[in-house]
């Protein structure tokens, strides 16, 4: 199992615990933890990091991650793909991990080498859809290797 996390947690910027992701690999999880940025609950003069988001009431279809693959030859963009995500259960636990949504963490594993199909720049985003309305995380950028 192979684990890619955004934001490094808490810095935002991606921190990647892998050489490298190819194209086809399978188990691959992708792990998000969603912070509040709102100004109800995140003031950048007294907080270094905003709160993360509870996750704890969603149900299945409600934590989404949108994939982007790399623009087709000809540059034409392709059309982001929605996948079903879960709250994050990673093992060894990363640091403030539950398991059960509280921590803000989701997760998706690739089910398939079908998955990561394509060799280039990979795009993914979490959607949270539970009220008071839909979140979307900021878009992390991937390289996607070839098999040798």
């Amino acid at each position: 199992m192979t684990t890619v996390f955004q934001k490094a947690l808490d810095q935002g910027k991606p921190l990647v615990i892998t050489e490298q992701i190819h194209a086809g690999d399978i188990d691959l999880a992708f792990v998000m933890r969603v912070h509040d940025v709102s100004q109800n609950f995140f003031d950048p003069l007294k907080q270094k990091t905003p709160p993360v988001s509870d996750l704890s009431a969603a149900v299945p279809g409600q934590l989404l991650m949108r994939f982007t693959k790399p623009d087709n030859v000809d540059g034409t963009p392709n059309d982001p793909v929605e996948v079903p995500a879960t709250f994050a259960t990673v093992a060894p636990p990363l640091p403030g991990q539950t398991g059960d949504g509280l921590d803000g963490l989701m997760e998706f594993r690739t089910p398939d080498a079908d998955f990561l199909d394509i060799p280039g720049f990979w795009k993914y985003q979490g959607i949270v859809k539970i009220p008071p309305g839909d979140i979307a995380t900021q878009e992390v950028v991937f390289r996607v290797h070839p098999r040798l």
